[in-house]
């Protein structure tokens, strides 16, 4: 009983040393399936606050939230491969709809689809 008990202590030990260096781990960072950088037709300074960004893949909708990165303005569907469409609305301005936009996946995260949107008078 007590070598069970042994071997089953450190047997996670094993196991996580069983691994070669060039296998690869996932890391847990959340990636964006989706970036999206908006700029105003002959405005060079926008307020996020009433600029909405949706993406759509069938059923699911989902609103980006806004995130100030260097030029990336909005981001979501986290983690989450799908064909999208994206649609930018801003009061005074066109609403832009994209085309189908695939956002794929590796063995650990999303690829993300990085869009640049001009949104026209």
């Amino acid at each position: 009983m007590k070598k069970i008990f042994i071997v089953l202590i450190f047997a996670p030990l094993f196991t996580a040393c069983t691994c070669k260096k060039d296998d690869g781990f996932c890391t847990e960072e959340l990636r964006a399936g989706l970036t999206v950088a908006v700029t105003l037709e002959d405005l060079p300074d926008i307020l996020s606050s009433d600029i909405t960004v949706i993406a759509s893949d069938r059923s699911y909708t989902e609103e980006l939230r806004y995130v100030y990165a260097s030029n990336i303005n909005f981001a979501g569907a986290y983690e989450r491969a799908g064909t999208y469409f994206v649609t930018v609305s801003k009061e005074g301005f066109q609403t832009f709809v994209s085309n189908p936009i695939i956002v794929s996946e590796d063995k650990c995260h999303v690829i993300t689809k990085n869009l640049e949107i001009v949104l026209k008078k």
